[in-house]
């Protein structure tokens, strides 16, 4: 078990993490961005939670707002910028799965999936199309009935 108390001093910062996972804290001040139009994770998907203040994420070439208690999660290979368009502080929290990046911040290559296997995204018989990309899902094993929550 690993435990750690916040601080989000301003900037990037991973906080916590393992082989498997890993969170990091962002503040960004008004006007600021992290990242740009080619922008990616090659290996991991980035899991992005807006504690406080509000901004823009442009993934993909689509402006999604941001503001508290939004998450949002950019997919490997999705191009991405985090943008502060307001007044105050853009705090996120974010978890990426593997992780993206060592402990002082530079960014890892691309994880190899174990076995050297490509890792099979899709298994479900059910398949959604999603921004032009199929998903598989497993409704039944998320606890919820197709056409609820579907957005």
């Amino acid at each position: 078990m690993k435990r750690k108390a916040l601080r989000f001093g301003k900037g990037f910062n991973v906080v916590l993490g393992n082989k498997h996972s890993q969170a990091a804290q962002m503040v960004l001040e008004p006007g600021k961005f992290e990242g740009n139009a080619q922008n990616r994770h090659h290996g991991a998907d980035q899991w992005l939670f807006v504690v406080s203040g509000s901004g823009v994420a442009t993934v993909n070439r689509r402006r999604y707002p941001l503001r508290p208690m939004t998450l949002l999660l950019i997919e490997h290979g999705d191009r991405h910028e985090i943008r502060n368009s307001g007044r105050g502080l853009l705090k996120t929290l974010n978890f990426y799965v593997p992780p993206a990046y060592t402990a002082d911040g530079s960014e890892l290559p691309p994880a190899k999936p174990a076995g050297g296997h490509p890792k099979r995204e899709l298994t479900d018989r059910s398949r959604r199309q999603i921004d032009g990309r199929a998903v598989g899902i497993d409704y039944k094993a998320a606890g919820i009935r197709k056409g609820v929550n579907d957005g």
